[in-house]
């Protein structure tokens, strides 16, 4: 599966998302200087604090896009299941809230369609506990 490679990085100091910043080929994150919606330069000094999320390139049931570390609800067969995203062995997974149950997108378990967004881990601790 082909997709656009976005990233969102959270600031731990300032408690807020960045999205106007790429990721230079060290993997640090760097911001860019925009004039009238026009890229005009960047500044590539490391921006410290940051937790550097990639998309997925999919989107839940709602049409919300799926990050790294987003916290998601999965319909399952008895009851609900809830977990976080994570990337591990080249695909994306969720980390089931259930011990060592995680959830690729390709198993029989569930469809990608009936996963809806409900938060994440940086703004919403509580429901990462679910």
């Amino acid at each position: 599966m082909v997709h656009e490679l976005k990233f969102r990085a959270w600031d731990t100091n300032d408690k807020c998302w960045w999205t106007n910043f790429i990721v230079t080929k060290n993997g640090e994150p760097a911001s860019v200087h925009e004039e009238n919606g026009e890229r005009t330069g960047y500044y590539f000094a490391p921006l410290d604090g940051l937790i550097v999320e990639q998309f997925t390139g999919l989107k839940d049931k709602n049409g919300a896009e799926i990050y790294e570390n987003d916290i998601v609800k999965m319909r399952g067969v008895c009851s609900d299941v809830y977990g976080t995203i994570t990337f591990s062995r080249g695909e994306f997974w969720v980390n089931s809230q259930t011990p060592n149950e995680f959830y690729t997108c390709e198993g029989p378990r569930f469809t990608w369609e009936e996963v809806e967004v409900i938060g994440n881990i940086h703004e919403n601790k509580e429901e990462a506990k679910l």
